[in-house]
């Protein structure tokens, strides 16, 4: 009998902690399927999230739109009553709000608040938020930034410095911070205020935010990136355009005179350069020759070779004084040209059956005589200054003409300094004393076509694979 009573105490005691061991799995389950509902609804939530920015992306909204669709789908995911999302400034000094969704109590309490009825409140309140400039060295949402890390914020907290209302709709009782981080740069913050249902967030909730913030994050930064990329490819369609308006601008053909050779190329910097060349019919007997180099580069530099350009080609018909066309001109450019700009040129006119050059220099290139006879080589000056330095005194008493008669089968060589100041590997110029031995390397040549395309590959032989830093131009007039 006692070994059947101590049988049953047995069985009944195995029955027991198999009931407690069944239990403690069943519960354990629970837990288990409670994590996965709660990991495949975290799935779901930042898919949604993330199906979300994607629509804006696709369609390449801008940042205003991106930014407005994360804070909706953030405070709707969290289940909070409102949000703002929080961009800092370049230097890292202040946080500016850049999108809200839902009445954001303002981080820095405004000394009054307006009362009204609640659809221009929750306007109002908006206007608050994005008026701020919340500094991050003293504001609690600086705090984010300065530490680098989330901050979860479940109650009353003293310290914090939370701005105080009395009015229980922008009481703070419950906010997560989250850093809006790309590699090791912190482009933000990320907030959320106030669960709905009078809970708390809780610890879980905030590193949920955290995952929506690394692709909110992502989504910023490719959003920038687009927009630069949106931007530059707008200016190259721009830089495009000036290209080919201002090679409108500059001769398409050679002008054919008697007993005249003429050729010229010019070579921009950039889409877009500043140096400028024209051939201009002074009247039967007489031909101008201009070269011209604006001391800005780029679009700048086109829009002032085109103002110079529309003024020469006004006043130099039937002016057959180079220095006086170039006074006149100088009285036109300077009404409008920036202090910092200016324009160095040389235009010299030919007499055609007397073979006699006049030519004015206004601060350019000396202008180059290579004498057929002798191949010696004449730098001429003369006396001047740039154009749009001064308003026409000073200028109108130094520039002078310089008359020299060519003989046959000299040529007259007009060029801008990106020839003698080109830069090859060894960071060493081309020079005079290159441009001279080209010259004379093809003094011999038959025609101006043949001088300038000898220069120019001599150039460029020199310069090798160094990227070209200025414009250069040329200009033969062989008689």
């Amino acid at each position: 009998m006692e070994f059947l009573l101590l049988l049953l105490a047995c069985l009944i005691g195995v029955c027991s902690f198999l009931a407690w061991s069944l239990i403690r799995v069943r519960k354990r389950m629970e837990l288990v399927q409670e994590h996965r509902r709660q990991l495949v609804k975290e799935k779901q939530m930042v898919l949604e999230f993330l199906h979300d920015i994607g629509d804006a992306l696709v369609a390449e909204a801008t940042q205003g739109v991106l930014l407005r669709k994360m804070i909706t789908a953030t405070v709707r995911i969290m289940a909070a009553r409102s949000g703002a999302i929080f961009l800092a400034d370049p230097k890292k000094e202040y946080l500016s709000a850049v999108a809200v969704e839902g009445l954001f109590p303002p981080p820095i309490a405004p000394p009054d608040m307006m009362e009204a009825k609640m659809a221009s409140r929750s306007i109002y309140l908006e206007q608050v938020v994005f008026a701020q400039k919340v500094p991050i060295d003293t504001n609690f949402l600086g705090s984010v930034i300065r530490l680098g890390k989330s901050v979860l914020i479940a109650g009353r907290q003293e310290g914090m410095g939370l701005p105080e209302y009395e009015e229980e709709i922008l009481q703070i009782h419950s906010m997560m911070l989250v850093p809006l981080k790309f590699r090791d740069e912190t482009l933000g913050v990320l907030a959320v205020v106030n669960k709905k249902g009078e809970q708390e967030f809780s610890a879980t909730e905030l590193s949920m935010l955290e995952s929506l913030s690394e692709q909110a994050s992502f989504s910023i930064y490719s959003s920038r990136l687009n927009s630069l990329v949106r931007e530059k490819q707008r200016i190259d369609r721009d830089l495009e355009i000036a290209h080919d308006i201002q090679r409108l601008l500059l001769p398409d053909s050679f002008p054919s005179i008697a007993n005249v050779d003429v050729c010229a190329m010019n070579l921009p910097a950039q889409e877009v350069g500043g140096d400028y060349y024209d051939f201009i019919q002074v009247d039967p007997d007489h031909w101008g020759f201009v070269i011209a180099d604006v001391s800005g580069k780029g679009v700048a530099g086109a829009l002032i070779m085109t103002m110079c350009r529309s003024a020469l080609r006004t006043k130099a018909p039937g002016n057959r004084s180079p220095a006086q066309v170039l006074r006149e001109v100088n009285h036109i450019i300077f009404q409008d040209i920036k202090d910092d700009l200016f324009i160095t040129i040389t235009y010299g006119i030919l007499d055609v059956a007397t073979r006699e050059f006049v030519f004015a220099r206004a601060g350019h290139e000396p202008v180059l005589v290579c004498r057929a006879d002798s191949g010696q080589i004449e730098a001429l000056s003369g006396k001047g200054m740039a154009i749009g330095i001064d308003s026409g005194p000073v200028f109108d008493n130094l520039i002078a003409d310089v008359s020299l008669t060519l003989r046959p089968q000299d040529t007259v060589v007009l060029y801008t300094d990106g020839i003698t100041e080109a830069i090859d590997d060894q960071e060493q110029e081309f020079g005079r004393d290159n441009l001279y031995e080209a010259i004379r390397t093809f003094s011999k040549s038959r025609n101006a076509s043949e001088w300038i395309n000898g220069l120019e590959q001599r150039v460029k032989r020199f310069v090798g694979n160094h990227p070209q830093n200025d414009d250069i131009t040329l200009m033969v007039v062989k008689v």
